[in-house]
């Protein structure tokens, strides 16, 4: 630019003529096939959540918590009120994310199944009634949380309770 500061429209269509084939990159069409974005952006959000609940597993494991439960200034502790010990708090990692990773490590093995033939009847689709399970099933989780405030159905399972630290 400091060379070439004013340039004239001839010399920019010229420019625009030669790079713009160069610049074009790969189609996204060969990325997505003749699908959205939306699937591409759910795989790839779906990638990280996985990432973070196999991380949260493992630092549940380790150190008897996590960075969310260390951010947060709670601690998990048994009925006596003593800490709960790193299986407990594992368990309870494990009952928490266990869906998830099940439900991701399904849909990573069966995607190409459901992509490749999915019309099932009357216009409904075999991704779009899983994505239907998949919201019914958060849903019913999301009220029986508002329903059981003080303890969720990990603490429950994992016979611990969440304290402030």
């Amino acid at each position: 630019m400091a060379k070439y500061p004013d340039v004239s429209a001839e010399e920019f269509a010229e420019a625009k003529a030669v790079a713009e084939p160069l610049a074009g990159g790969p189609d996204m069409a060969i990325f997505l096939g003749d699908k959205s974005l939306l699937p591409a952006v759910a795989f790839q959000a779906g990638i990280v959540t996985l990432l973070l609940a196999l991380l949260s597993i493992f630092c549940a494991l380790v150190f008897r918590g996590g960075l969310a439960m260390r951010v947060l200034g709670v601690v998990a502790v048994k009925r006596d009120g003593s800490r709960a010990g790193r299986l407990r708090v594992f368990w309870r990692a494990l009952v928490t994310w266990l869906p998830f990773v099940l439900g991701s490590v399904g849909l990573a093995i069966l995607g190409r199944l459901l992509y490749a033939e999915p019309a099932v009847s009357g216009g409904i689709t075999v991704p779009g009634a899983v994505s239907a399970l998949a919201l019914a099933l958060f849903a019913a989780l999301a009220i029986m949380s508002a329903l059981l405030p003080e303890r969720g159905i990990q603490d429950r399972l994992a016979g611990t309770w969440l304290v402030p630290r």
